[in-house]
């Protein structure tokens, strides 16, 4: 019988791969985090961790897409999904099972993410 090693897509790469800058930056994020993280959220809070080699590399991700992707993560158990009781929500650390796959990942491709640029539509134009 063959070791079958499962293969994860980009998106969860770049879900663990963000986990793990805040994990290693000694911060827990949420998922929506991760999600605002992934499209670049101007928000205040976010705008300190534009270093993040992941931020605004999702702009076109739904945080559907992001949610559930992140339960099936914790599912294999490539996250851990962490509870503060002092303020009653769920945070995410990378797993060592998830260091391992982003190893593997970065030793296989020598990858850099590249930023997604998004389509500034105007709302008013000339006719």
């Amino acid at each position: 019988m063959k070791n079958k090693t499962k293969t994860i897509n980009f998106a969860k790469i770049k879900i663990l791969d963000t986990v793990n800058f805040f994990t290693d930056e000694l911060y827990l994020i949420t998922a929506n985090g991760v999600f605002k993280i992934l499209i670049g959220s101007t928000e205040d809070e976010f705008l300190p961790f534009v270093n993040c080699l992941t931020f605004g590399t999702g702009k076109y991700y739904s945080s559907r897409k992001v949610n559930f992707a992140i339960k099936t993560l914790i599912k294999e158990g490539y996250l851990l999904n962490l509870f503060d009781r002092d303020n009653g929500s769920f945070y995410l650390k990378i797993s060592e099972k998830g260091k391992m796959v982003l190893d593997e990942h970065f030793q296989r491709k020598n990858h850099v993410y590249k930023k997604k640029k998004s389509k500034e539509i105007k709302n008013i134009v000339r006719m």
